[in-house]
């Protein structure tokens, strides 16, 4: 288990690097109200001080997210899962348990690593 927690976030926080930018530009473009295109706000963050490195605004909040996020959710879905199996005698839950329990546990996580979140988007949106 704790392999694959690892690995699991290993995975998310290289994804995490490889779309940031997008999602910085993603998030500068709807605070921007419209006012300038795609192009016009990648070119802003790049042309603002710091250069290219600007697209990594507030990556260290969301790669400190990354692995909180993915220990609560694998951890919390597979304990909930061994505890339905035990309560119900059953090997194999079915497609509705297994659902609603990885469900919640993906909620939990959400809810846990929220502030980091926020953080992030704050960054992101920040000029200057």
């Amino acid at each position: 288990a704790v392999v694959s927690t690892q690995s699991t976030g290993l995975t998310g926080m290289a994804i995490q690097s490889i779309m940031y930018p997008v999602e910085l530009t993603k998030t500068r473009l709807m605070t921007s109200q419209g006012k300038v295109g795609i192009l016009e706000t990648v070119r802003l963050i790049a042309g603002e001080p710091g250069g290219v490195v600007n697209f990594y605004k507030g990556i260290t909040p969301a790669l400190t997210g990354v692995l909180p996020f993915a220990g609560l959710q694998l951890g919390l879905s597979k304990s909930g899962t061994e505890l339905y199996k035990e309560w119900n005698k059953v090997a194999n839950p079915g497609f509705w348990p297994l659902f609603s329990i990885s469900s919640t546990a993906t909620f939990i996580a959400m809810v846990c690593t929220y502030p980091l979140r926020l953080v992030t988007c704050n960054l992101q949106a920040y000029r200057g």
